[in-house]
This record gives structure tokens, sequence and C-alpha cells, in this order.
């Protein structure tokens, strides 16, 4: 299976949450999404502003630091396997090297 091309999009969640949402057409034309959590909520009428990059200050920092992240993980799965991830590979990936490792639980256990 090769994705040739993907989108990226800010989106509106629950609470005014803030997420990124990944989205590739797998096979057949059948688009698949991953929306990855960003630590910052924003008004829904806002996320034009917030896509287009003019929303300004912490919440578009944050959420553009967010963005290059994710694309250069995109990037480099590219590099390697010369097709962008799908996003259930992508999900997998965020959650096994961004996760929260607490390392005094672990040495405690």
């Amino acid at each position: 299976m090769r994705i040739k091309k993907y989108t990226l999009k800010f989106i509106g969640g629950k609470d005014n949450k803030i997420y990124l949402r990944y989205f590739a057409t797998i096979e057949k034309g059948v688009g698949k999404t991953y929306d990855k959590p960003i630590d910052a909520k924003q008004r829904k009428e806002d996320l034009l502003l917030l896509n287009s990059n003019n929303l300004g200050g912490i919440v578009q920092k944050e959420c553009n630091r967010v963005k290059e992240q994710l694309v250069n993980d995109i990037e480099m799965f590219n590099a390697k396997n010369n097709t962008y991830p799908t996003p259930d590979q992508l999900r997998t990936y965020n959650n096994a090297i961004y996760s929260v490792f607490d390392i005094e639980y672990h040495i405690n256990q």
C-alpha cells in the first residue's frame, strides 16, 4: 500500500480542545484519519485563523510546534519507507515515542 500525499488540519473537539488531523487516502479512495491531541484550547470560530496561521499568540505557537514535529515524523517515515505512513502507523509511532514515561515509578517497582 502506497500513500502519495496527506493533509494536516487543526480541528476542534469536545470542550474546545484542539486536535491536529492527519488525513491520508489509503486504498481505492478510502480516507483514514489520525487526530493528534494538542495541549491547548480554542473556540471553534477561531480554527479558520489557526489553520491559516493568522491566530497568533501562544496557542498558534504551540499548534505550529506540534505540527512541525508531526511533519518531521511523517517525512522521516517517508524517507525510510518511500511512502507516507498510514494514520494507524503514525498513531502507533506517536504513542510509542511521545508517551509519558514515569522513570521513578518503574524504579520503585
